[in-house]
């Protein structure tokens, strides 16, 4: 009679907990970042390298730029989000904790619904997973904070790229840049001023990915909705963004084709 009781009042305990995680905070728009404030995370572990950058818009939100490079051909698609550790000086990315989560969103559900039920860590959850070995990637974030009195705040955590089943690939800490690391000093246009609503509205429209997809299969969290890997491009078809990371990985490839070229040559004369 007594463990009856007990399992009733388990079962009761589990059903009360698992409402209280379906009722997870939605995480608030933040439009009112400070001006001229950027934080990014170098990413150099391994084969890995690049950069997430993050700093204010002109409309108060927070603007994300992605450029990676070196990824495998195997293991993907991946995803990167920000975690709640910094990471120490050895570079273990184990130490980096679990996802940033100030409001106890689930993982899996991010997608279903408006981008503010995801965690607000989960980068590719919202923006797209990485579905290439070299991605480049821009877009507006209206739930990451650059204040550090914000409880979504992010400069004081790291970034990590995971593989398709999540063990972790390479990380990198984030912190406050007094320069933007891309080459080309950004003008931003009048989009910096669109209205921030619904799901996914906030990305930017972009071109296919950066090189030939490896991946087709997505995360179990994707929707088709986030669709948006690749790399920006303007109205008249030249690039957004001009990238170190990825532009030094197109010309490393051309070397090397070039220097196969001549030895062929070489060889026949």
């Amino acid at each position: 009679m007594v463990f009856i009781q007990s399992y009733k009042y388990s079962i009761g305990a589990l059903i009360l907990l698992k409402g209280i995680t379906t009722l997870a905070d939605p995480a608030p728009v933040i439009e009112d970042n400070p001006e001229n404030v950027r934080y990014k995370a170098d990413i150099d572990t391994g084969d890995v390298h690049g950069i997430v950058e993050v700093y204010t818009a002109k409309n108060g939100t927070a603007k994300v730029k992605v450029d990676i490079t070196g990824l495998p051909e195997e293991g993907g698609p991946f995803f990167y989000h920000i975690h709640n550790n910094k990471i120490p000086d050895g570079g273990d990315c184990e130490a980096a904790g679990t996802h940033f989560n100030p409001y106890n969103s689930e993982f899996e559900t991010c997608g279903e619904q408006d981008d503010a039920y995801c965690q607000v860590g989960d980068l590719s959850g919202k923006h797209g997973f990485i579905n290439t070995t070299c991605f480049q990637l821009k877009y507006y974030d209206p739930y990451l904070s650059l204040n550090p009195d914000d409880t979504s705040f992010i400069g004081d955590r790291s970034v990590v790229v995971h593989y398709n089943d999540m063990s972790k690939m390479a990380c990198g800490n984030f912190r406050k840049a007094k320069k933007r690391f891309w080459k080309k000093e950004y003008e931003e246009e009048e989009s910096d001023y669109l209205d921030i609503t619904g799901n996914n509205e906030t990305t930017q429209i972009l071109s296919s990915s950066t090189l030939i997809p490896t991946y087709s299969a997505g995360p179990s969290n994707f929707t088709s909705g986030n669709q948006t890997n690749g790399t920006a491009y303007n109205d008249d078809g030249t690039p957004e963004v001009s990238s170190t990371y990825c532009d030094s990985a197109f010309k490393d490839i051309a070397s090397g084709l070039i220097g196969t070229l001549i030895s062929l040559l070489i060889s026949i004369f």
